[in-house]
């Protein structure tokens, strides 16, 4: 304003005023301030528009809360919140923003409030009939094994806790000829994971096939050489008995 009121506040208007002052030069002045306004609307610009996607990622993520991964859930309430404050200090004066984070705290509520009466409503199955062994089998696999109950110091434990044979052998793998070299078995295990017990009282499941060693006289039988892991998510640990 300052500059304005002593030069003017148009090209020829400054460059008439700085001639009258005695300069002769190459470059215009008054192409320079109209250069130097136009960079900070387009910055002010670029700012409400930074906003505006933050905002948009941040709906996104609130949206789509109820679809989120019980392990990731909170992570993503985390993020919504953290699009939503870098928003805020891109587009301060956004009334729509500010609305969107005024509202969070209770969003994130019902949120919690809906993935909690969901976990609490999950029932472990227990073992199919005639599988007694294969359970047995299959959780002293999860004790022995280091990506499970025999970690390494240094990682965060996984403790198995119990094992649920869900259904029937099937074959995992075969020769060239067409005849079975391994079989599966499909099941659920349930996994401590210390600090999530501690601070939520859960119980990570995974759905896995346990499988036996590929071998020509492969059997429909423990033990059990590897895995493959489907789906997971969380249960009470009073539901797993």
């Amino acid at each position: 304003a300052d500059f304005a009121a002593r030069y003017g506040a148009t090209r020829e208007a400054i460059d008439a005023k700085v001639s009258e002052q005695g300069y002769s030069g190459n470059v215009r002045p008054g192409s320079l301030y109209e250069d130097f306004q136009e960079g900070i609307a387009n910055v002010a610009q670029t700012r409400k528009a930074m906003g505006a996607d933050l905002l948009r990622r941040a709906q996104d993520d609130l949206r789509e809360l109820g679809a989120a991964h019980d392990f990731f859930r909170a992570e993503r309430r985390a993020r919504t919140k953290e699009f939503a404050e870098l928003a805020a200090r891109f587009d301060p004066a956004s009334e729509e923003i500010r609305q969107f984070a005024a509202a969070l705290s209770a969003r994130f509520a019902e949120d919690d409030q809906a993935a909690q009466a969901k976990i609490d409503a999950r029932k472990w199955p227990g073992s199919v009939s005639g599988k007694k062994a294969e359970e047995d089998a299959g959780l002293k696999f999860f004790r022995e094994d280091p990506d499970w109950g025999a970690r390494p110091a240094g990682k965060e434990p996984r403790l198995p806790v119990a094992v649920a044979i869900t259904g029937d052998w099937t074959v995992q793998k075969t020769d060239i000829l067409g005849q079975p070299v391994m079989y599966g078995v499909p099941a659920l295990v349930a996994v401590e994971v210390p600090a999530e017990k501690a601070a939520q009282n859960v119980l990570r499941v995974y759905s896995v096939t346990l499988r036996t060693a590929e071998s020509a006289d492969a059997r429909q039988a423990p033990p059990f050489r590897e895995i493959t892991v489907g789906d997971s998510f969380y249960i009470r640990p009073g539901a797993v008995k």
